[in-house]
């Protein structure tokens, strides 16, 4: 019995040193779409993830880092033919039912604010950020990449939906994350070298 206490306290131990517990984390969807008349030119999703606990200030931009789920992106990370100061970001046009991750947080965001960021001499032009948010638990990793050595985050495993986060009437961090000013916040993620772009 006490071996197995010890086997079990160990591997519990080991799980939390190796930052492998499920966390409660949101994830922001950052779509800036070139709106004229009735068209939408240039939507595509730049997608970042942040720890909840992380959201109770209003300076939590800090902390929240780029999100790669899509298959291009892992495989990229994945490939040792490929050079990791090379890596590069793409915004998420299309989404697959073969990118199993990226395909349910995608279906189970909501739109939370709606931003006019430009607007043109040209009538009815301008260009609009629409921000989703979808609540998560998961475990993640965070790996530095490219010639600037950015955090990047990867999901391990399957994410759960937080759906119980939409009906907490009272949360201050909530609110807080929700009601977030992101007009200062660059959702362009920087990897390679600037004079290569």
């Amino acid at each position: 019995m006490k071996q197995l206490l010890l086997i079990t306290y160990l591997s519990l131990f080991t799980s939390i040193a190796m930052g492998q517990t499920e966390e409660h984390y949101l994830v922001f969807f950052f779509n800036r779409v070139y709106q004229t008349h009735n068209f939408q030119h240039g939507t595509a999703d730049h997608v970042w993830i942040v720890p909840f606990d992380s959201c109770g200030n209003n300076n939590f931009e800090k902390d929240m880092k780029p999100l790669f789920v899509d298959s291009f992106h892992l495989y990229c990370l994945n490939d040792p033919d490929i050079d990791n100061e090379s890596i590069v970001e793409f915004p998420i046009a299309k989404y697959s039912k073969e990118d199993p991750i990226a395909w349910r947080l995608y279906k189970n965001r909501k739109m939370i604010q709606t931003k006019t960021i430009k607007k043109y001499t040209r009538p009815k032009s301008k260009d609009v950020l629409k921000i989703f948010c979808v609540p998560i638990i998961a475990k993640c990793n965070t790996r530095k990449i490219g010639f600037y050595k950015t955090s990047i985050v990867t999901i391990e495993g399957e994410p759960v939906i937080w759906t119980d986060f939409w009906k907490e009437q009272n949360n201050e961090t909530k609110r807080s994350a929700l009601r977030h000013d992101f007009s200062n916040f660059d959702f362009l993620v920087t990897l390679s070298k600037k004079s290569n772009l």
